[in-house]
């Protein structure tokens, strides 16, 4: 018995190490230069260094502006607060039942309100001083809000399936439209010139005017299914991620379009995959893509994280080019942000580790945490990160250049 066993053991190891392997073949560590990341302006000799880090116990959202100046927290019992990029408290308050917030870069308005909890659907606008600009209860759960970085406009959609567009200067209002289908997510352009809709059944993306004139709609023929909008840093493009309805079966197919924000389609691709996340490049050129993988290994099915970078050689040119793919059963990507140029893509590994990766799929630096990664949020360029970790603190990390 204790031949066969020691047999066994040595081709479990065996097949472990190949394995093991493998995955490190495809992130090509003979390349890996360790403590080197190309920045923005696609210089090397960079590297990831902490800011500070501060104790976020229990929070249920973090948030990073697009100019990485403000920090926001929804703490237990709704404490809202927003602090600068050094740490320091610009506002500390309190809002019953609150557990999400949006806010703008320069911290004009500040948003604190309950996502889907319709005993607590009154929406809270404040100014960053911390005093209540406006009240307002749409009178059903609060699916999704957004702020314009302008600061003036803002919108969200409700459970019972309508759009709310605001006005926030200081007597401020609101419009309201029934939405196309359930609505699932709502973004503002920076100038608050249109509110984007992403719908479920249909899925879809829609656009309107803050008054509610229906502007321009995402391609899509799918009766059934769910979307999702995933913007880049200014807001010029955007990406529409739609998954069917039967996300068990091994035909069906989710995918993605990359839209101006005039509407027009430049380009997309489909995933034979669930649960997909996008984060597009500053140009549009450029889309990092989380999804889920489905995996027939027995009667039981298994299920694999994957990561891929697209890029499209121009805009409007239709298929694009899949640079590279990892993932596997011993690296589970969470997609954090893909730089602002496009030069690397970060994810996490649902454990305490951030990988960088290269457009060609090299693997340039991994940072580890002292603790497992809870969330994390990004800055437009990518360059600063904010991390929520399982101990309760929160980091704010920066790519900087070691020269």
């Amino acid at each position: 018995m204790a031949v066969h066993l020691g047999g066994a053991f040595k081709w479990l190891t065996i097949i472990a190490l190949a394995t093991w392997a493998g995955i490190w073949w495809q992130t090509d560590l003979t390349r890996w230069h360790a403590g080197t990341l190309p920045a923005a302006n696609g210089q090397a000799g960079a590297f990831l260094r902490p800011l500070f880090t501060l104790r976020a116990d229990h929070a249920s959202e973090i948030a990073l502006d697009a100019s990485a100046s403000h920090i926001g927290i929804i703490g237990p019992a709704g404490r809202v607060r927003v602090l600068d990029a050094t740490g320091h408290t610009l506002m500390d308050v309190s809002v019953p039942g609150a557990d999400a917030l949006a806010f703008t870069a320069e911290g004009q308005r500040v948003v604190a309100y309950a996502r889907a909890n319709a005993s607590h659907a009154e929406i809270v606008f404040m100014r960053l001083d911390g005093s209540v600009l406006w009240r307002h209860n749409p009178g059903a759960a609060v699916v999704d809000l957004a702020v314009a970085e302008s600061g003036e406009h803002a919108a969200c959609v409700t459970a019972d399936g309508y759009v709310y567009s605001y006005r926030l200067d200081e007597t401020p209002r609101f419009r309201r439209w029934r939405s196309v289908g359930d609505p699932t997510g709502t973004y503002v352009t920076p100038d608050g010139s249109l509110v984007l809709v992403a719908t479920a059944d249909p899925p879809g993306a829609w656009a309107y005017t803050p008054s509610g004139t229906f502007v321009w709609k995402a391609p899509n023929s799918d009766p059934k299914g769910r979307a999702q909008l995933f913007t880049n840093p200014d807001g010029q493009f955007l990406a529409c991620a739609t998954m069917p309805e039967d996300a068990r079966s091994d035909s069906y197919t989710s995918r993605f379009v990359v839209l101006s924000r005039s509407g027009r389609q430049q380009w997309g691709a489909r995933l034979r995959a669930s649960h997909p996340r996008v984060a597009l490049s500053a140009d549009g050129q450029y889309a990092a893509v989380t999804y889920i993988k489905s995996i027939s290994t027995g009667t039981e099915p298994t299920y694999e994280r994957k990561v891929v970078l697209f890029r499209t050689r121009s805009a409007g040119s239709g298929v694009p080019d899949q640079l590279w793919q990892h993932g596997g059963p011993l690296y589970d990507p969470r997609l954090v942000c893909i730089a602002g140029d496009g030069s690397f893509v970060a994810t996490h590994d649902g454990k305490r580790s951030i990988f960088f990766f290269s457009t060609t799929g090299q693997l340039l630096w991994r940072h580890k945490m002292a603790h497992p990664i809870v969330r994390t949020s990004a800055s437009a360029d990518g360059l600063s990160i904010l991390v929520h970790c399982a101990d309760g603190s929160l980091s704010l990390l920066r790519v900087a250049d070691g020269r």
